[in-house]
């Protein structure tokens, strides 16, 4: 049973790659964001079995949407709940 020691956390994934690069710790990042910057010095190790994250559409309940944005928001939840 192991508990991880955070001493720092950052909201952007460049400054902890710096961290990284430079030896101060690890980050646990989403493959698109490994896979769209220059990571060639970073080693990157795949977690099993896959984690899952939960994402949200926000809309404000004080507003009339069209509907193409409905349209749009029930085209994202079809195809986040088929995955």
């Amino acid at each position: 049973n192991m508990r991880a020691n955070i001493v720092m956390e950052v909201e952007r994934f460049e400054a902890a790659a710096n961290f990284v690069r430079q030896g101060m710790g690890y980050a646990v990042i989403p493959r698109a964001y490994y896979q769209s910057f220059n990571t060639n010095s970073l080693n990157a190790i795949q977690i099993r079995p896959n984690m899952q994250r939960t994402i949200y559409i926000n809309l404000s309940r004080k507003r009339q949407y069209t509907q193409e944005v409905l349209d749009l928001v029930d085209l994202c939840q079809y195809y986040w709940n088929r995955l």
